[in-house]
């Protein structure tokens, strides 16, 4: 018989298990991309203007059922510790992508091309995802980061094309909503598979197998000792 069990972790901070490669829990930042998911998603409604209650509601509830499940069950496991050491380094991003966001909006107006304002603040926004990744020790904001400027390089692109403000402003907000979710859910999932309960599951192996088939032949030899010859002929009796 072969037995099954489930992987240890060490502990975390309120009894939830340690991340994986060192790094801590993506708890705080789960919540941030939560919320800021909801508000990029209710950025590319706007344009909808037939559609935009029906699509707020559900950016909002989205947002709404991750920062539920992250609550209930993302632990601590270290994160706000590191946040609180590597606190300016944090603020002074921040304030950078808030000088990042002023400059693009003012360079939008000034050269008459709003439809690249979406795509730059995402820029901004992926830049300072990227810059926070190594002062968290969070790979997942690197990530992050890559793609959102991977979106709004895209929504650049798209805006030059097409120079409808609309257009991009939805492409954006979406595609930056999606991706930012995709971090406490990816979280969640991860966390779902190290505290699934998997105790003593026994399987069969293949000699298991083998032995039961004998064990099964023998229980009917037994069952048919001494009563074998009357299957025999008569005319085989001397």
């Amino acid at each position: 018989m072969t037995t099954q069990t489930s992987p240890t972790s060490p502990p975390g901070r309120d009894g939830g298990t340690a991340s994986a490669a060192g790094s801590p829990g993506v708890r705080i930042g789960s919540l941030i991309c939560a919320i800021g998911g909801a508000g990029w998603w209710i950025a590319g409604s706007g344009p909808r203007e037939g559609a935009f209650f029906p699509l707020a509601l559900l950016g909002l509830a989205c947002g709404a059922t991750l920062v539920w499940f992250v609550l209930r069950h993302l632990p601590d496991d270290g994160e706000l510790d590191q946040f609180r050491a590597g606190v300016k380094r944090y603020n002074l991003v921040n304030l950078a992508q808030i000088g990042g966001i002023v400059v693009a909006i003012v360079v939008g107006v000034l050269t008459g091309r709003p439809e690249l304002i979406p795509g730059l603040i995402a820029v901004v926004n992926g830049a300072h995802f990227v810059g926070l990744a190594r002062t968290m020790r969070q790979p997942a904001y690197a990530r992050l980061g890559l793609v959102v400027v991977g979106i709004g390089l895209a929504g650049l692109f798209i805006g030059i094309l097409t120079s409808r403000v609309d257009t991009t402003l939805s492409l954006v907000g979406f595609c930056v909503a999606i991706a930012y979710w995709f971090v406490p859910a990816a979280a969640l999932l991860r966390q779902l598979a190290k505290t699934r309960p998997v105790t003593n599951q026994f399987h069969l192996t293949e000699d298991d197998e083998v032995d039961s088939e004998w064990d099964d032949e023998g229980e009917g030899d037994e069952g048919d000792e001494g009563g074998w010859d009357d299957d025999v002929d008569e005319s085989d009796r001397p």
